[in-house]
């Protein structure tokens, strides 16, 4: 398994990219598949205790309303 630190607490480990069999033609091929990795493994709508118990999708869809109401 390798590991890598892409900005994330904890690093998120790329065995998708190792994973027998795996191969991609293009850039965005690759992009899609580890979108649909992570939404797997980072589960956007479990509730998370440091974000105040919202999802990561209700904290997001709320910092987008708030951005929008300060910019009004």
């Amino acid at each position: 398994m390798v590991t890598t630190t892409v900005g994330l607490d904890p690093p998120l480990k790329i065995e998708l990219l190792y994973w027998p069999g795996t191969t991609f033609t293009t850039r965005r091929e690759a992009e899609h598949a580890l979108i649909r990795y992570l939404d797997g493994w980072y589960n956007p709508r479990r509730i998370q205790a440091r974000l105040g118990g919202l999802s990561p999708d209700e904290y997001e869809d709320h910092y987008r309303r708030a951005q929008r109401d300060a910019d009004r």
